[in-house]
């Protein structure tokens, strides 16, 4: 009986140690974490001279950063075929240990190729500050 007893007593500490771990682990993760949780895009094919191409990010942040207004990037011209023409973000949501903020970018094309050709919209970079410190976001080329 006192074998059983130690025994079920040393795999409680086991599985109570092993949830302990998973719990913290998953709260690093997110709490360390700046990153695009979920996009929109639009369209990926099909896109013709003078077309608005909408880009929807969201953003999830650690709670003590805040997005750096000045770090959006410029309207104007991003390339010899594209504009930005706007950016816009807003704060969606905001907790203890994070908070998300929608980013938007308004596109537009001007450029009439002979042929069919895949173009890349260049990658973004947005800041984010925390007191001194100061983190990038890259927003991926599409």
């Amino acid at each position: 009986m006192a074998i059983n007893s130690l025994l079920i007593r040393k795999k409680s500490c086991y599985i109570a140690i092993l949830l302990s771990l998973l719990f913290s682990n998953s709260l690093l993760a997110n709490a360390e974490r700046i990153g695009v949780v979920e996009q929109s895009l639009g369209r990926d094919f099909g896109v013709l001279v003078g077309d608005l191409i909408d880009h929807y990010y969201t953003i999830q942040i650690p709670a003590e950063y805040a997005l750096t207004p000045a770090s959006m990037p410029p309207t104007g011209s991003l390339d010899y075929w594209l504009d930005l023409l706007d950016t816009e973000y807003e704060l969606l949501s905001e907790s203890r240990q994070s908070k998300r903020y929608r980013l938007h970018f308004v596109f537009q094309t001007f450029y009439a190729p002979l042929d069919v050709r895949a173009l890349t919209i260049p990658p973004l970079a947005v800041s984010f500050k925390a007191g001194e410190r100061t983190d990038q976001l890259t927003i991926p080329s599409w």
